[in-house]
């Protein structure tokens, strides 16, 4: 196995940072034989060092960096090189030098974007269903938090002014006559009636499930098929984490989402069988 070893601050520290590759098999007998560099070397000494000195000397003695533990509040060196960093990084940033190497790209553009935004999904995801994350609203209302009664009145402005499309899902939630219950919207109204055009069974919000940060009530349980289906024609915030972790934590339930292309289908399909549908 190969190993990576540095030259310890010394007066060859100029030769720093030096990589060699040593051998894990060499005997302390080879070590002991081999000649030190180390001791002919004075202050301000030009004497030669070979580059098998340098690598004698390499496979032998561990670096220790000089900012280890070291931090800008412990250390006046750290606190100007981060300073001046920070500043070359700020006029590159005005100058146009350096630029974000995804600016213009997009997940239908870049393969480097697409996988990122899939990662950092993925790690939303986990962190949802583990329980790491906890949504900054979780247990706040209208009532109780000026930032969610502030998000609430946006939304409702943004639909006013045009600006957020609902994509067609109707939010026509209430009683409904000929199926006697309520519903949240007219997706839901429509997926129920077309149930009973099938004949079959079904539980409207059967039972709410715990989840690491919250929980989870599915829309629909189908009792001859053993499933539960969920109606999604507008995702909101979370909304996606929430289904992902719904799966994570429960992972023998049959579970299916019919969103806005699935629904397109169905009423394509069976809203000119079905008098009622909305």
């Amino acid at each position: 196995m190969n190993q990576v070893r540095y030259i310890e601050e010394t007066n060859i520290s100029k030769f720093v940072p030096t990589i060699l590759i040593g051998s894990d098999n060499m005997s302390s007998e080879a070590d002991n034989q081999q000649p030190s560099f180390q001791s002919n070397l004075k202050e301000g000494s030009t004497t030669k060092v070979s580059n098998s000195d340098v690598r004698d000397e390499c496979l032998t003695i561990k670096r220790i960096p000089w900012n280890k533990g070291l931090t800008k509040n412990t250390d006046e060196r750290v606190k100007k090189n981060v300073d001046s960093m920070t500043i070359t990084k700020q006029n590159q940033g005005i100058t146009g030098e350096v630029r974000p190497w995804n600016v213009g790209l997009t997940k239908e553009t870049s393969t480097s974007v697409l996988h990122n935004a899939e990662a950092v999904k993925a790690t939303k995801i986990m962190q949802f269903a583990s329980g790491d994350k906890i949504p900054w609203n979780k247990g706040l209302t209208k009532e109780t938090s000026i930032g969610v009664a502030k998000n609430a009145d946006g939304v409702k402005q943004a639909y006013l002014e045009g600006r957020m499309i609902n994509y067609g899902h109707s939010t026509r939630g209430g009683y409904r006559e000929d199926l006697g219950h309520y519903v949240r919207s007219s997706w839901e109204a429509n997926y129920s009636r077309l149930l009973r055009f099938l004949e079959l069974t079904y539980v409207y919000e059967p039972k709410r499930f715990v989840l690491p940060n919250g929980s989870y009530l599915p829309d629909f349980y189908v009792t001859e098929l053993d499933h539960y289906i969920e109606i999604k024609g507008f995702w909101r915030k979370d909304d996606s984490l929430r289904v992902e972790s719904f799966r994570i934590s429960y992972p023998d339930i049959i579970f299916y989402v019919i969103d806005e292309v699935e629904y397109e289908k169905l009423e394509e399909k069976f809203s000119k069988y079905i008098p009622t549908w909305e």
